[in-house]
């Protein structure tokens, strides 16, 4: 950690952003482990190259969070074989602080992602449109460039008119990730020279079954591939972009001037898609059940709660229910808590309104007058409503 931290300190006076996108200039930024945090070019470094402290549960896998007021970019460092895959991390998630800075509204509800619908023609479209916009990218004609563009578009639009709120929803996961995924990708190909560092964010696009199975993670692929294309459009577009009300789709549609919708033909994959499906199915099925197996003693808490934090690239929602795989904090009150995965939740009416909480804890919650006690999690106000030495059930106050 030491030596990696004194490499990337090495690097700060070269570490200049705007060469991956127009007026991006990355700031304060974190690397850290379970043990250890080293912060980057943020005001409390007070003129050093960086300070350390001990981890906290403010540092939760790679994101941008507020840190002391200031968008910080934070990687845990655990996820990561090399220099080049960490420092290409810090580039994607400074460009979400930069987001942040911005005041970039276009967020997804987090809510639909996970509850797409296992629906046939749905991912049929959809591993041909994602097909035609790597096909694409990748193609050197000018004129088989434009039937391929147009027939992304074609689909990408049928696909609008038949799924209008996950279709919004993948939108709004382009426009967030993609571009941050486009920064990461000039990086890694920056720092280690490689040739042929598109070729994972291509299977990440065209792997037909992970991309339905994970289909928040490969928005994200999509969406540094439609700012491929808006790359090879005679146009500096990135700053407009970033002050566009418009998803990164429409951007690029509007900019798209010789756009002819052409005729669909059905793809020749129907194993494949009913195999996806199946699968789909199966592992939402799995989840709840491994949740069910956890040791411990099943803790369900009962009263309103917020969803304060998550991770949506680990969450399966079936039935009313949110397994939270990772981590939740929740909020009660003005009170944060944090509760480390599995979490399952039930909620009503929105995905953050939460009305129980069930988790797997070691040790029964301690009960005074009014206030409860739970090790890991912290105390709440409440009553112990049943316990014995499975099971037991909290009601908030």
């Amino acid at each position: 950690m030491q030596e990696l931290a004194e490499k990337m300190s090495a690097l700060l006076p070269s570490m200049d952003f705007r060469k991956y996108w127009d007026g991006f200039q990355g700031k304060a930024f974190a690397i850290y482990d379970e043990n250890r945090v080293y912060l980057f070019r943020h005001p409390k470094c007070n003129g050093n190259a960086y300070i350390v402290f001990p981890a906290d549960n403010r540092f939760i896998s790679c994101t941008s969070i507020s840190f002391e007021g200031v968008p910080t970019a934070i990687v845990d460092i655990r996820y990561f074989d090399n220099f080049e895959e960490i420092y290409s991390l810090i580039v994607h998630e400074s460009f979400h602080a930069y987001q942040h800075e911005l005041s970039e509204s276009r967020f997804p509800d987090e809510a639909v992602g996970p509850s797409f619908p296992a629906d046939f023609r749905f991912i049929q479209l959809r591993i041909q449109e994602r097909q035609m916009l790597h096909d694409a990218v990748n193609e050197r004609s000018k004129g088989i460039r434009h039937q391929l563009i147009n027939g992304f578009i074609t689909l990408r639009d049928e696909r609008i008119r038949l799924y209008p709120d996950i279709v919004d929803y993948e939108n709004r996961v382009e426009t967030i990730e993609g571009p941050a995924f486009f920064v990461e990708y000039q990086a890694l190909q920056d720092v280690s020279h490689s040739k042929t560092a598109r070729q994972a964010y291509a299977d990440m696009l065209l792997d037909a079954e992970d991309s339905h199975l994970h289909i928040r993670k490969s928005c994200s692929s999509s969406g540094l591939f439609l700012c491929l294309l808006l790359e090879g459009l005679p146009s500096r577009w990135q700053e407009d972009f970033m002050h566009s009300e418009l998803s990164l789709y429409h951007f690029f549609k509007t900019h798209y001037t010789d756009y002819t919708p052409v005729i669909i033909a059905d793809g020749n994959n129907k194993e494949e898609i009913t195999r996806i499906i199946q699968t789909i199915k199966r592992q939402k099925t799995e989840a709840f059940q491994s949740f069910a197996a956890q040791p411990g003693i099943w803790l369900t808490i009962t009263g309103a709660m917020q969803a304060a934090g998550f991770d949506p690239m680990n969450i399966v929602i079936q039935d009313g229910q949110v397994l939270h795989k990772h981590f939740l904090k929740i909020r009660i009150g003005s009170a944060e808590y944090f509760i480390k995965g599995p979490v399952l939740t039930r909620f009503d009416p929105g995905f953050k309104d939460i009305t129980s909480l069930e988790v797997h804890v070691a040790q029964l919650p301690a009960g005074s007058e009014n206030a409860i006690d739970i090790e890991g999690i912290g105390r709440f106000k409440g009553h112990i409503h049943y316990a014995d030495d499975r099971s037991a059930r909290i009601l908030l106050q």
